[in-house]
């Protein structure tokens, strides 16, 4: 990033300015010149930005104060401008899209007292903008002023943290305890509780069809980003947990590092390998405004991932995407074996040969193998044969991915990690983060980085949503935030599941992937559905699991039944197992936030189609692309007796014969589609 103008160009820049007593006034168009933004300098930097005639945001301040007195953005500050083009590029065999590339204006303002930058990078399909600058080993930041201001009282879909432990009226700073799994509100900016954080991303539906999503990217020694309500008009702003000044080990088994009181700033520069310091600058995370024409273009948007830094680790080819048996969810419900199923070797073995006989490529071995309140994972339980296990699958073609709480890793990450890794074993699911503040952002990184170096994958569970890290890191596949299926172990019949499903891939994916745990084959309609932990069920019809696993992204797929379930309904186990778990090329056929959505993904030569409705029976006609017309297309579909009988489905084969096709879903039903 340029960092100065020449004296011509910076004249000719200030010649683009408004002037007025106060302040300047630049503008930035996008690409197409679809979007613009304008950036007042004054006493504060503050943007607004528009899609033609309809508003998206306006006069939203930004600004960075220092411990030390200093605002990045504040008075008496003089400024000088530049811009420049460019065009973000990344190909990848581990994301929605194996290449893409976007174009972007971007215009840069420079403190010149303080000594920082503010980057604004306009593309054809929102706003993101950063701060950078000098930073020295031990400076605080107290506050970073992140203001988005809605026009009107605009309507806004957004997920509260859950009140945790069943407590009425927990304070702000109780809610930085929080696993980001939550259910999605729909009210007016107007109508938001100002005392409850909610997940970021977060979406606003403007004039026109318009959408407005509200995120981050490139979060790396720094803490995420939520968003509050203020109580003014339209105002919601950014909100960071404080860095934490006491942890204690706690939570489940004591394999929490639990943060309990925080100093009164959000950042401190310390002096690690990850404190993202070049010659005493930084670049902090960007956030980022990405608008939509329509609820669908929220869903194929990449904008996280291609603002993230680039890969950190080089070659990523030893990283195999893919699917995974798994025995929690079920809670290792087997039948007609000659052993007591449960946490044991002879268990693993079983599930180890499920996966080898499907196609799977992958085992998750979930909280148990070791000793319970133990934070050393190499003390496994005189119940599991650990490297009999892994040898076991490793002969089979099945890697094992191990399970562990963040502090039992956290506590000595070298050593483990290189312990399993010489074992054979192929990545962990790192459970109980809990935290979004700095020091568990630097954790994350720290021990991706590791991983990294022994060949080894992570799949982040109980943690924040992602922010970029899987760009960063690309052996991070996946994330959970997301109150997913297993909820549905324990979930009363009043939450509703199905609608949930059709509004998470037009909100918390726009972040990047999620693991959800679909592929139930238990399945019921509403009134049939309640909870049971050693049986548990989905909301829904069969076809809705099968269509999860191509509309929802998930590079690692933990398939939840077991292998007794999946045996029983051989023809749906062998669909599923087909299907890939990363893309070439998305594309949305069709949708709209909590009700329905249809997608289109591409794997080589091969198109896959998934779709999703709420409590709805719907029949939609979408247009395929048309290079689909002429081949095969094996379906699966809603039986026609689904709404009362949600395991009822029927598959087809057949030959496209128009681009144009229609699908019918029954109540809370799904539909795929391959095409070959």
């Amino acid at each position: 990033m340029k960092k100065c103008v020449s004296i011509l160009v910076f004249a000719a820049m200030l010649l683009t300015g408004v002037a007025s007593a106060t302040a300047k006034v630049y503008e930035l168009r996008s690409p197409d010149q679809r979007l613009q933004c304008t950036i007042e300098l004054g006493d504060s930097i503050s943007y607004s930005l528009s899609d033609g005639a309809v508003k998206i945001v306006e006069q939203c301040r930004a600004a960075m104060e220092w411990a030390d007195g200093a605002t990045w953005g504040g008075k008496g500050e003089r400024y000088g401008v530049s811009r420049r083009s460019g065009t973000d590029e990344y190909s990848t065999h581990l994301y929605k899209y194996s290449h893409a590339s976007h174009r972007y204006n971007e215009l840069t303002v420079n403190g010149r007292k303080g000594g920082f930058r503010v980057t604004f990078r306009l593309y054809n399909d929102g706003l993101a903008y950063r701060f950078g600058g000098k930073v020295e080993v031990g400076r605080t930041l107290r506050h970073e002023e992140a203001r988005f201001r809605l026009p009107d009282d605009a309507p806004v879909w957004v997920g509260y943290i859950q009140r945790r432990g069943g407590k009425a009226n927990p304070t702000v700073e109780e809610q930085y305890y929080t696993d980001q799994q939550s259910l999605y509100t729909h009210c007016r900016v107007s109508e938001m509780l100002t005392d409850n954080l909610v997940l970021t991303p977060l979406v606003a539906e403007l004039a026109e069809g318009r959408r407005l999503c509200i995120t981050e990217s490139d979060v790396a020694d720094y803490p995420g980003m939520f968003g509050l309500a203020t109580g003014r008009k339209g105002e919601i702003v950014g909100h960071h947990t404080p860095y934490p000044s006491k942890i204690e080990v706690g939570g489940k088994n004591d394999l929490e590092d639990r943060a309990m009181e925080f100093h009164d700033y959000i950042y401190r520069c310390d002096d690690t390998p990850y404190n993202l310091l070049k010659r005493g600058e930084r670049d902090f995370p960007w956030r980022a405004l990405i608008v939509a024409r329509n609820d669908g273009e929220l869903v194929s948007t990449d904008m996280v991932y291609r603002l993230a830094g680039a890969s950190a680790i080089g070659n990523d080819s030893w990283i195999k995407p893919g699917m995974a048996s798994w025995e929690w969810w079920s809670n290792c419900d087997l039948r007609g074996v000659d052993f007591n199923a449960g946490v044991n070797t002879a268990t693993y073995l079983h599930f180890i040969d499920f996966s080898a006989r499907r196609g799977i490529p992958y085992l998750v071995i979930d909280a148990g193998w070791t000793e319970r309140g133990s934070r050393d994972l190499r003390r496994v339980v005189p119940e599991v044969d650990i490297d009999k296990i892994i040898s076991y699958a490793n002969s089979k073609g099945v890697g094992i991915i191990l399970w562990a709480g963040y502090g039992a890793i956290a506590d000595n990450v070298d050593h483990i990690i290189e312990h399993y890794a010489k074992k054979g074993a192929k990545g962990f699911k790192i459970d109980y983060l809990n935290r979004d503040d700095q020091l568990i952002t630097r954790g994350m990184h720290h021990i991706a980085d590791v991983c990294a170096r022994h060949h080894m994958f992570i799949d982040y569970h109980g943690c924040a949503k992602p922010m970029g890290l899987n760009r960063t890191y690309p052996n991070v596949v996946n994330f959970e935030a997301v109150y997913g299926l297993e909820q549905m172990k324990w979930a009363k019949p009043d939450v509703d599941m199905v609608s949930h499903d059709v509004i998470l891939p037009f909100i918390r994916q726009v972040a990047g992937p999620m693991d959800y745990t679909q592929g139930a084959m238990r399945n019921a309609t509403r009134k049939e559905y309640n909870a049971n932990n050693d049986h548990p069920m989905s909301q829904g019809t069969r076809c809705r699991q099968v269509a999860e696993f191509v509309v929802f992204e998930s590079p690692l797929n933990m398939l939840c039944d077991s292998p007794s379930n999946y045996d029983s309904e051989s023809e749906t186990i062998d669909f599923i197992a087909s299907l890939p778990t990363t893309w070439d090329e998305t594309r949305t056929l069709g949708g709209e936030i909590g009700k329905y959505v249809v997608v289109a993904r591409r794997k080589g030569t091969k198109w896959y189609v998934g779709a999703l409705t709420d409590w709805e029976s719907r029949s939609i006609s979408v247009e395929l692309p048309q290079e689909c017309i002429g081949r095969s297309i094996t379906t699966m579909s809603d039986g026609i007796n689904a709404g009362r009988n949600a395991t009822d489905y029927r598959q087809t084969h057949g030959k496209v014969e128009s681009a144009t096709l229609t699908i019918n879903m029954a109540p809370g039903g799904g539909f795929t589609a391959i095409i070959d």
